[in-house]
């Protein structure tokens, strides 16, 4: 059971990217209706306009940034620097 109090709020933020399978997920009408969900711009070729006309959804007005989580993982793997990918204290 998930639930939110009112002195609560939760939020997802997602990627723009993730958008588009939003509907497979789990509860997803669910996740709508209890959290407010920030979707992240990101290059897509992924049609995400039906969804996005859902109120609790809201596309972040902020630049693309040409990096993606999955990028550094193999940046990693391969022992490759990531100092300037990711924030000091990672």
């Amino acid at each position: 059971c998930i639930s939110v109090s009112k002195y609560n709020k939760l939020i997802l933020l997602i990627g723009e990217d993730n958008l588009a399978g939003f509907n497979n997920w789990k509860d997803y009408k669910k996740i709508i209706e209890i959290a407010e969900v920030y979707v992240y711009p990101r290059d897509t070729n992924k049609n995400t306009d039906d969804i996005l006309s859902n109120n609790n959804i809201k596309l972040v007005d902020a630049p693309k940034i040409k990096i993606s989580s999955s990028h550094i993982r193999e940046l990693i793997k391969s022992n490759q620097k990531i100092d300037d990918l990711v924030p000091k204290e990672v």
